[in-house]
Parts: C-alpha cells; sequence; structure tokens
C-alpha cells in the first residue's frame, strides 16, 4: 500500500511540473543567436499561430499559418489538419 501512495504521488509530481513549463503562449525573448538561427517556434496556446525571431533584443513577431494548416514545431513548418499531430511543448530557450 505504501508503494502505491508513493507511485500516485509521484505522477502527481511529474504531471504538475510538466504544467509549469506550460503557463504561457511560448513566446522567445529573442536574446539569442540561436533563437535568430531557429527563427520560427511554436505559440503554445494556439496552433494556428507560431513565433518568429527576425531581431536579437525585439519582440517575436506572432505569425498566423494559412487558413487550414496548424504549426507542427518538429518540421518548423505549417503543415494541413491531415498532417498535423499535437506534439510536447518546450520552453523558450529565453523570455521576453
Amino acid at each position: 500500500m505504501k508503494s502505491y501512495v508513493i507511485a500516485i504521488f509521484g505522477v502527481l509530481i511529474i504531471g504538475f511540473c510538466s504544467a509549469a513549463l506550460i503557463h504561457d503562449d511560448g513566446q522567445p525573448g529573442c536574446k539569442l543567436q540561436a533563437e535568430l538561427v531557429i527563427e520560427s517556434f511554436r505559440n503554445t496556446w494556439d496552433p494556428t499561430r507560431y513565433w518568429s525571431c527576425k531581431q536579437r533584443d525585439q519582440a517575436a513577431v506572432s505569425v498566423r499559418c494559412p487558413d487550414q494548416t496548424g504549426w507542427l514545431d518538429s518540421v518548423k513548418k505549417c503543415v494541413d489538419w491531415d498532417n498535423w499531430s499535437w506534439e510536447e511543448p518546450t520552453p523558450p530557450m529565453s523570455r521576453p
């Protein structure tokens, strides 16, 4: 019984930690050179939009995908909904 309670507690902690990573829309800070190289990042709240870093230390720009498409972060482009699937979000490298 004790190991069962510990296992449930562990699952809850992992769930809360994962949820804590997604407390915002994923907007990057565009403060790092790597963000300028990657350029496009997932909007964690809206799959029809993504963030674009064009200049260092400038706010990321929200870009809308064309109609009938959603942003697929693994391929870094907007794809038809038939090819879209949910992916685990990752926190941005820097924050605004």
